[in-house]
Order: C-alpha cells, then sequence, then structure tokens
C-alpha cells in the first residue's frame, strides 16, 4: 500500500468517528433513546436494540447528554441505568424523569439534585421563570437493586419522589436533604430497605412523607427522619419494621399521622417523636414489644394547646405481644385518647397487674401522671389460661368479662362461673341463717322479761294455800318462788279469774301493794266457801 492510500485510511477513519461522535451529542443520538422534533420528550428503551449495550448513562455534559430541552426522559428495560452528578441539572425545562423496569441503578453523589438556576453556574443569576416551577418530579419503579441512594442524593428542588417496588440496599446519611421550597410528596410503595444510616431523610419540608408496603430488614436507626416538617399528612401503612429505636421518627407539624396495617418486632422508648397539628391514628397493627412510652413523643403542637384544640388520638385494633410498664402513654395535654380492641400478649389471670402499669395518661410524663385501670379492662383483650405457649392463644376474652365470670371481688380466682354462684349462694344462706337465729333468740329474750312480771295461776289460789302462806316470803314448802300480782289488792274467786289486768308501777308502789295485802292478811282471816 502505497503512502497515498494509507493517508487516504486515515484521514476516512477520521471523519467516520468524528460523524459518530458528532451524531451522540446527546441521548436523542443513541440507539436506546429516540426523541420528538423539538427533543423535549426523551424515551429510551435497552430491549427495543438488545445488539446494543444494554446500560444507559444518565449525566449533563459530554456524549449522550440529557438535552438542555428536555420536558420528559423516560428510561426503560434496561440492565444497568447510571445516573452521574448533577445529570439533569442543565435541562431547565425539565419536568419529569422515569427509570422503570431496570435491574440495577446507580446514583452518583448529587445525582438528582436539580436547581432553578440551571447548569449550577457559580454566580448565575436565577431565571425568572424558573421562579414558578413546581421543581422536578423523579419516579423510579420496577427496580430489582438500588446498591446505593448516597448522600445528597436528592437534593434542589423537587416536586415529588416516588420509589415503587424497588429494593434499597443502603439509604446513606443526608441522602434526603437540603430541598429547596417544600417538596410536594416522598413516598416508598412496596419499597425494601436493606440498610437505613442515621438522618438519611433530614431537614427539609415535605407535603406529604408516606411508607406503604414496606420492608425494612434493619432497625430503624435513631433519627432515621429528622428535623423534617411534613404540613398534611405522615404516613406508615403496612409496614414491618424489625426494630423502631428511640426519636427514629422526629417529625414537626403533620395535620394527620397515621400508623395502620403494620408491624414491628420492637418499638422502643420515644421512637416516634411526632408534633402534630391534628389527630393521630394508630390502628390495625401488631408489635412485638413495646418499651416504655414508646408513643409518649406524639403531642399536639404548642399552638394548639395554647388555643385548647383538642385533638383525636385514635389507638383501636392492635395487638401488642410483650410490654414495658407505661407502654402506652398518652399525652392529654393536647390529644384525647380513645382506645378499643387492645389484644394483649398475656393471660387473663386475678388479679392481672398488667392492667394497671399498661396505659397512662399524662400532661407532662413522667409527672402529673394517671394510669386508668378501667380503660384497660374495658378495652382490652386477653387470653384465657389454656394458652398452649406457642403463640396460639387460647380463647380471646374481653379483660372486663373475665373478671366478671371468674373472679371474685377481691381479685382472686375463682372456680369458674358455677362455682363463684355457689360461693354467692352459700353466703347468702348463712346470713338468712344468722338472722333468722338472731331474730328467735331477740323473741325468747323478750318473752322471758316479760314472765318475770307476771304469771298468771292455772288454778284458784284458795285450793293452794302455801302460795299465800307466810306472807308469800320464803319459808313455805313451795319453792318455785312465784310472784302473783294482785290487781289493787284484792281476792277473786276462781270463777271470776278470767281476765288479769296487768299493771306495773314504781318499784316502791309494789312495795306498798305488797305490805298493805300482808296487812290485811294479819287482820282478817282468809274464808273459803268451799
Amino acid at each position: 500500500m502505497t503512502m497515498m492510500h494509507q493517508w487516504t485510511a486515515l484521514v476516512a477513519a477520521v471523519l467516520i468517528i468524528s460523524g459518530h461522535v458528532a451524531s451522540a451529542q446527546s441521548l436523542c443520538d443513541t440507539p436506546q433513546c429516540e426523541c420528538d422534533d423539538t427533543l423535549s420528550q426523551v424515551r429510551c428503551s435497552c430491549r427495543k436494540v438488545p445488539h446494543e449495550s444494554q446500560d444507559i448513562v444518565l449525566k449533563a455534559q459530554g456524549p449522550g447528554h440529557v438535552p438542555r430541552v428536555a420536558a420528559n426522559v423516560v428510561v426503560t428495560q434496561c440492565d444497568r441505568v447510571k445516573v452521574l452528578a448533577m445529570a439533569f441539572d442543565g435541562a431547565r425545562s425539565l419536568w419529569t424523569v422515569e427509570i422503570e423496569s431496570v435491574r440495577r441503578l446507580e446514583m452518583a453523589d448529587e445525582a438528582f439534585g436539580w436547581s432553578e438556576n440551571g447548569g449550577g453556574v457559580p454566580g448565575q443569576p436565577p431565571q425568572p421563570h424558573h421562579h414558578h416551577h413546581p421543581g422536578l418530579t423523579v419516579t423510579i419503579t420496577n427496580v430489582t437493586s438500588v446498591p446505593e441512594v448516597p448522600s445528597y442524593a436528592f437534593r434542589g428542588r423537587l416536586r415529588s419522589v416516588t420509589f415503587n417496588r424497588v429494593r434499597i440496599d443502603a439509604v446513606r446519611p443526608f441522602a434526603f436533604s437540603s430541598l429547596t421550597g417544600t417538596t410536594g410528596r416522598i413516598e416508598f410503595r412496596d419499597t425494601v430497605f436493606g440498610q437505613v444510616d442515621q438522618q438519611a431523610f433530614k431537614k427539609f419540608a415535605v407535603n406529604e412523607f408516606v411508607l406503604k408496603g414496606c420492608r425494612f430488614e434493619g432497625a430503624a436507626p435513631s433519627r432515621m427522619l429528622t428535623e423534617i416538617t411534613v404540613h398534611d399528612e405522615l404516613r406508615l401503612d403496612d409496614v414491618t419494621l424489625p426494630v423502631v429505636q428511640s426519636y427514629a421518627f422526629r417529625v414537626h407539624g403533620p395535620k394527620v399521622f397515621r400508623v395502620q396495617n403494620s408491624r414491628a418486632g420492637c418499638v422502643q422508648s420515644g421512637a416516634f417523636e411526632v408534633k402534630c397539628r391534628g389527630p393521630a391514628f394508630v390502628e390495625d397493627n401488631a408489635f412485638g414489644r413495646l418499651e416504655r412510652g414508646a408513643f409518649a413523643g406524639v403531642t399536639v403542637d404548642a399552638h394548639k394547646v395554647a388555643e385548647a384544640d383538642y385533638q383525636e388520638f385514635v389507638f383501636e385494633n392492635n395487638t401488642v405481644a410483650e410490654f414495658e410498664d407505661d407502654a402506652l402513654v398518652f399525652d392529654t395535654n393536647g390529644f384525647r385518647p380513645r382506645m378499643d380492641w387492645l389484644i394483649v400478649g398475656r393471660a387473663c389471670g386475678c388479679p392481672a397487674r398488667w392492667r394497671t402499669d399498661l396505659v397512662a395518661f399524662s400532661t407532662d410524663y413522667p409527672r402529673h401522671t394517671d394510669r386508668p385501670s378501667w380503660v384497660v379492662e374495658q378495652t382490652a383483650w386477653c387470653a384465657t389460661p389454656d394458652d398452649d405457649g406457642v403463640g396460639n392463644f387460647g380463647q380471646l376474652v374481653k379483660a372486663q368479662q373475665y373478671d366478671e365470670a371468674h373472679c371474685s371481688v377481691g381479685g382472686e380466682r375463682g372456680g369458674g362461673g358455677l362455682m363463684s354462684r355457689r360461693h354467692l349462694t352459700f353466703v347468702a344462706v348463712v346470713a338468712v341463717a344468722v338472722l333468722t337465729v338472731a331474730l328467735v333468740g331477740w323473741a325468747m329474750y323478750k318473752k322471758r322479761k316479760r314472765s318475770q312480771w307476771t304469771n298468771v295461776p292455772a288454778s284458784s289460789p284458795l285450793k293452794n294455800r302455801s302460795i299465800l302462806k307466810n306472807g308469800g316470803g320464803g319459808g313455805g314448802s313451795d319453792k318455785r318462788g312465784h310472784v302473783m300480782v294482785m290487781p289493787e289488792g284484792k281476792t277473786y274467786r276462781e270463777t271470776e279469774l278470767h281476765v288479769i289486768v296487768e299493771r306495773t308501777g314504781s318499784t316502791d308502789s309494789q312495795y306498798r301493794s305488797t305490805t298493805n295485802y300482808q296487812h290485811r292478811r294479819a287482820t282478817q282471816p282468809l274464808t273459803s266457801d268451799l
């Protein structure tokens, strides 16, 4: 080959390479992507070109960069998508970024950072029309693996962030931080979290923060959410957490706070520190263990308290397997607690100490605390003692009903409802018998007292002269010692002795009557008609 031919081949190769590079100036020029005429709609799908690379790199500059005029970017069906730092910041008109059905999504620091200045050039004045831009909407759906959400991956002005059917191996500190303005919504749906570091979500304002259908393989660490302002709703729905550490949720301002249909192995003391501007709902959950004051940090905003604007705290249809004393502390400074259907993993008993130690109402815990056992008795359900001990409880019964059927007044266990009824019947019979004996004894006592004053003889005293001998005193043959009261000192014949009218008087009058009788007896001989 001559020198001329060599130079010709080299020039041709350079032209070919240069043409290829020129044609790949943006994503619209890559084989995996296509755009409309205005380059505002960018759609990339690796499966459409199986013979091409199944990887896509999203970046702000260089070959294959995101077009600066793009309004929507959609990437689907790729093996790997890598998002470099500030990949979308150069697109001033960008509204949405969607990444869907990807096996692996890799993010760099500040991957989804977006500023209204556009381009992020230091000192560049903000564009006037961007002041009204609500921010970037990021949706990540059906991603098999996200190895890491690094620090500051989401920052700047973001309208909403949604993860749906995604597995995230690690969320680093400040992964969601320094968000500008108020983000509309941050939501994780059907997402699996491998590890979440402390302060992963820090210092931003959002209208709604939602965890729905999520599962945490590790603990929700202390200060996982910290210095967060939620304007509308903070919701955990169908979430599985092995451990919720103390101060894991430090949130201010939600109008509604909900924890529902969720499962937590252990909720540590003060796990939820939420200052609400509205009601709180903890419903249809299963807690393996509640430590002291697990929900004591759920309070009402000071402005609401100052206005005496009391809110509801609804705690209904929850199961608590194990718990410490004062596990359920409700702040009554701004809440009006409402409880029902509390299923506890304890056997019913007589007495049951846990009934007085489980729930506490307080305006300033642990000071000014009341422990209303009646609330637990009326709302708690416990297992009958035939529990098999392996988690399959016996028949559930309301604590109050169990007391009425199996416990005596003193709180000791009886022999069942039948034994309790027999016991009450026995007590009633004994009481009636004692009362009857007392009445009979009183009647006999009164009758004996009367017999000491009056004794009506069965025959005429004239036939039994011994009664009147010796002045009726002792020395006679009759030793019975009868006392006869002779009305007005007169003697009646036997035929005239039908009714004797008793008349009692003082001792002196009795003495005078007796003396007169003896005097007459001495002066007038006793005659007989016989």
